[in-house]
């Protein structure tokens, strides 16, 4: 599922709170994974950002919503 980080906290109530949350960029140089984790660990979400960046997640074979 793909949540820009500037539209996360109107959309939180799309995420399931029950599911661990990986939150991704394009690339391991975006600092949008790593700011969206933090703010939705605040939120009482566990979440981890993924550094690799989206593409290397595809490339992996890794789900996607």
């Amino acid at each position: 599922m793909s949540i820009p980080v500037t539209e996360l906290e109107q959309r939180e109530g799309e995420l399931d709170e029950a599911r661990e949350v990986i939150t991704y960029c394009a690339g391991p140089a975006c600092r949008a994974a790593r700011d969206a984790a933090i703010m939705l660990a605040a939120d009482g979400f566990r979440a981890k950002a993924y550094e690799g960046g989206i593409e290397e997640w595809k490339a992996a074979g890794l789900p996607t919503e």
